[in-house]
């Protein structure tokens, strides 16, 4: 029962994802295009630097382009020259377009949700603590832009890549792309192992950050009762104690687990080149792989892991967003605004009767004149 509703919960976390994108949608369209040629470019860069390798130990071997004739290794080396050029070039394009769109990302999030809370009634203002709920749109918004910029847009060619480096090792030999995708798969449940258990930290880390900063807000609200009280040493320790102790104490827990990320991914990449070697040894001496086919293979042992590491280490950032995205949805975008024009309301179609002010004058004491002589009509 409780892992239907988790689930639930997490698709309810993405349908208000989608709802939070779908105003940049033109954006997103853009986006996925150059992904696709990016993914397409640098996908074949390795297999082309294998040809390009091949080619200088067979030096005098030529390729007819369009009836004329060419040196092998001029021709591969021209087409990685300008392969790496559009590859580089929509990379350049994705990086300023997905920076841009992170940053609108987080502004019109805050923006809408600040907007939204205008129009919510006194009882929410009144029983809300506004410096909690701050920060907490505030660390949302950068969570959302973070899914957007790191996750929507930087994660989708290189798995797009991992596609074009499967199709490639296949046509190398399949036997280099079981032992690349069995790697791929020991590092995924690995990286489920470590993560997974985290779930429950990361939102007992994040509610007691967001606690901690109420407690700092609020001491700073009542400043004035603070001091009456020459309660100022009390509440900085209690301060500290907050963020250094418990909210610390969670996160230094968090960070000891996600160092272990990297360890075994170096391990599992170490794993499937060494395999991959081993294997090349009898290949190359049966005259059924060349020396640069081996590069090449090599190098796609790294982009098709590199997505999956990239996505372990956005996990975080993932996981929280989804979290806080759902949590601000219950504590704001789902709470009724007031209503501005009732059904069936009165409205006169015309206002009879008249204000005025006649030499009205107020003052607290005979040194404190709030109104002289105020007059209006």
């Amino acid at each position: 029962m409780k892992k239907e509703k988790k689930e639930e919960s997490i698709r309810g976390a993405w349908r208000i994802l989608f709802r939070h994108l779908a105003e940049y949608k033109p954006t997103i369209v853009l986006l996925a295009v150059l992904g696709m040629i990016s993914a397409l470019a640098n996908g074949t860069v390795p297999y082309i630097i294998g040809r390009f390798l091949d080619s200088l130990i067979n030096i005098s071997n030529s390729i007819s382009i369009g009836g004329v004739v060419v040196a092998a290794w001029l021709a591969m080396l021209v087409l990685w020259i300008l392969v790496q050029l559009i590859a580089n070039f929509v990379d350049w394009i994705m990086n300023r377009k997905g920076g841009v769109f992170g940053m609108n990302l987080r502004l019109g999030y805050q923006s809408n949700a600040f907007s939204h809370m205008l129009y919510l009634p006194l009882s929410f203002h009144k029983d809300t603590k506004i410096g909690e709920l701050g920060d907490f749109i505030g660390r949302t918004s950068w969570q959302i832009g973070a899914i957007g910029e790191n996750v929507l847009v930087r994660l989708t060619p290189p798995i797009l890549s991992v596609v074009v480096g499967v199709t490639m090792t296949l046509l190398i030999n399949p036997v280099f792309t079981m032992v690349l995708l069995a790697g791929v798969v020991v590092y995924v449940v690995t990286l489920v192992k470590i993560i997974v258990p985290t779930t429950s930290n990361l939102e007992e880390g994040h509610v007691a950050w967001g606690e901690a900063y109420a407690d700092a807000f609020q001491s700073l609200e009542n400043i004035q009762s603070v001091k009456h009280m020459a309660a100022e040493e009390y509440e900085a320790k209690r301060i500290k104690s907050s963020f250094m102790k418990r909210t610390a104490g969670l996160w230094h827990r968090l960070e000891f687990i996600w160092s272990n990320i990297n360890f075994y991914q170096r391990i599992v990449v170490l794993a499937v080149q060494a395999t991959i070697f081993f294997l090349a040894v009898q290949l190359i001496q049966q005259g059924t792989l060349t020396i640069g086919e081996l590069v090449a293979v090599n190098g796609y042992a790294a982009l098709l892991i590199g997505p999956f590491v990239i996505l372990g280490h956005n996990w975080q950032v993932l996981h929280n967003g989804l979290v806080n995205i759902r949590r601000a949805e219950e504590k704001i975008f789902s709470v009724t605004p007031e209503n501005y024009h009732p059904e069936n309301a009165y409205t006169p179609k015309k206002i009879n009767g008249d204000v005025e002010f006649r030499n009205v004058s107020f003052a607290y004491n005979d040194s404190s004149i709030v109104l002289s002589d105020l007059n209006f009509h």
